[in-house]
């Protein structure tokens, strides 16, 4: 199934513009759709995500945009330039982090909430405490 554009043509010869510019159109998303996002255009993604977000007029309506509906957004996020501060800043915060936690060794069972280290280990999470830092954190 589809459109046989020549037969549209000719049965309708008046709306040759129109039917030009449908034609563009699909073949254009058809060609979009073919296309495999590659491996090494993942690479970045999430900082592309990070990056689209920041630099949206409102952030919190982008962040929840790009989370509902990932798939979507890929292809485009893919194709956003990574600022080099940007990159800096996250593989500083992840060393800092990680290295606070003892994480670079053996690694561990760790959930930061604004930047503080909490062993969420099975024999130590305690979900009422983990949630009143989470609303004291909320608060500041």
């Amino acid at each position: 199934g589809g459109f046989v554009f020549s037969s549209l043509l000719k049965r309708r010869p008046d709306l040759g513009a129109g039917l030009a510019s449908l034609r563009r159109e699909v073949s254009e998303e058809a060609e979009a759709e073919g296309d495999e996002l590659k491996v090494w255009k993942m690479r970045d993604l999430g900082l592309q995500a990070v990056a689209a977000i920041k630099d949206a007029k409102d952030p919190l309506r982008r962040l929840a945009e790009i989370a509902s509906d990932f798939p979507v957004h890929a292809r485009a996020l893919s194709k956003l330039k990574v600022p080099p501060g940007l990159r800096r800043q996250v593989e500083a915060n992840y060393m800092n982090r990680a290295l606070r936690a003892g994480m670079l060794g053996g690694g561990a069972d760790t959930l930061f909430v604004n930047g503080r280290a909490i062993n969420v280990g099975l024999s130590t999470l305690n979900l009422f405490s983990l949630l009143q830092l989470i609303r004291s954190e909320t608060r500041l």
